[in-house]
């Protein structure tokens, strides 16, 4: 039996000699053990030896190893993945902000762009209860002039830092890049929506902050290590011992809010923050931080517009992986309960060719209206927001 000294846990082999003293495996309830090996022969018994740690998941969430990872990760995506990311550079959106293109770069800038094509990176985050820094008729002509990182809120001040390290130079950000206040303004960008985060070359998923003030890149403890283990004939390996993100980590805030679901959904890829790790979701496949680089989960979450417009029952997979996860989420303003879905509607509709009202296809009209309210018990407002035999027509949690 086998002790890590950075994290107190013990593992043995059951072919140990000191399985049959083992009484209980409470200590080790919320890890999961992953062996990895370079040779291609069977290996006999094992026996567990001590080793020095050997995180994977390292504190600084931008420090050198984990941008080299994440610099790999984008890489081979890019090389080897041809649907995850736009052949063509895409245009701008109307306005983004100039964060510059290394991690020196000082004032950031608010820019109109006016058909001006270039890569850049999109937000995906909760803005939380208060939020006073951001674009308005009043503060456009600041915004443009410039700011420092330092005077924007915790969590945009990170997005800047990590466009930047991806040496990237345009960051877009709902908050600053659209008019808040200028309902005219809010209604062009918002229907604009779905390209901006399908068109970006990535999208910073804040997961882990529930408001702007909170910021995403805080240091993260070690979660990650190895136990080193040799065959009687001298090969060896490691085990590698992770724990289990049901145990440690809840839904993240931003997994709780409403928009944030299409947001996810029209990223061709992400870069999700959370409290534990990293993990890159692309439209092929799926990497964390806790895996070793040459482990892949293929076809990423489920979370991805491929699966949802390629799935061969599109309409089955929208009622039960869209809106029913959609009704679970909360909104700000419960107006924003039809908008806030309509951009991933949108490219739905124009790759089936289908007919979208209200949250329901048409084309399967009777299925659609088959919803059912499920517990805490929904509540109707007393404005209008969707037809009545829409799912959209309720506030709470529903199915079909």
């Amino acid at each position: 039996m086998a002790e890590n000294p950075s994290t107190g846990l013990g593992a043995v082999l059951r072919t140990s000699p000191y399985a049959q003293n083992l009484v209980s495996l409470d200590r080790c309830a919320a890890f999961r053990a992953s062996r990895y090996h370079s040779t291609e022969t069977l290996i006999g018994i094992w026996d567990v030896l001590p080793a020095p740690s050997d995180a994977v998941v390292y504190s600084d969430p931008l420090g050198a190893p984990t941008v080299a990872r994440l610099t790999k990760w984008i890489e081979t995506c890019n090389k080897d993945h041809e649907g995850c990311h736009s052949k063509e550079t895409p245009l701008l959106p109307t306005r983004v902000l100039d964060v510059g293109s290394s991690p020196s770069s000082q004032v950031v800038k608010l820019v109109e762009t006016s058909g001006q094509r270039a890569q850049y990176i999109a937000l995906s985050h909760c803005w939380g209860e208060s939020n006073s820094f951001m674009t308005t008729r009043t503060t456009i002509e600041d915004m443009k002039s410039g700011f420092w990182p330092e005077q924007a809120p915790a969590t945009l001040q990170d997005a800047i830092k990590v466009t930047r390290q991806l040496g990237i130079c345009y960051l877009w950000i709902d908050s600053l890049c659209i008019i808040q206040g200028d309902t005219t303004d809010w209604e062009m960008e918002s229907s604009r929506m779905g390209g901006i985060y399908r068109n970006a070359y990535l999208t910073i998923a804040a997961s882990r902050a529930a408001g702007d003030s909170e910021g995403f890149l805080k240091p993260r403890p070690p979660a990650c290590s190895a136990l080193k283990v040799v065959s009687p004939s001298g090969d060896s390996t490691h085990i590698y011992l992770r724990p289990q993100e049901s145990a440690y980590d809840s839904d993240d805030p931003l997994d709780t809010r409403a928009w944030a679901l299409q947001e996810r959904y029209l990223s061709r890829r992400q870069l999700r923050f959370s409290k534990s790790k990293i993990i890159w979701q692309c439209q092929t496949s799926m990497w964390d931080e806790g895996d070793r680089d040459d482990y892949i989960r293929r076809g990423g979450s489920g979370y991805t517009i491929t699966r949802l417009l390629d799935h061969p029952f599109s309409d089955v997979e929208w009622y039960f992986m869209v809106s029913f996860r959609y009704s679970k989420r909360q909104l700000s303003h419960e107006l924003d309960r039809l908008p806030a879905l309509s951009g991933l509607a949108s490219i739905v509709a124009e790759h089936k060719n289908w007919r979208y009202c209200a949250g329901i296809w048409w084309e399967d009209i009777g299925y659609g209206i088959c919803w059912v309210t499920t517990s805490p018990p929904p509540k109707r407002p007393d404005y209008y927001i969707a037809p009545s035999w829409s799912w959209a027509s309720v506030i709470g949690p529903i199915t079909f």
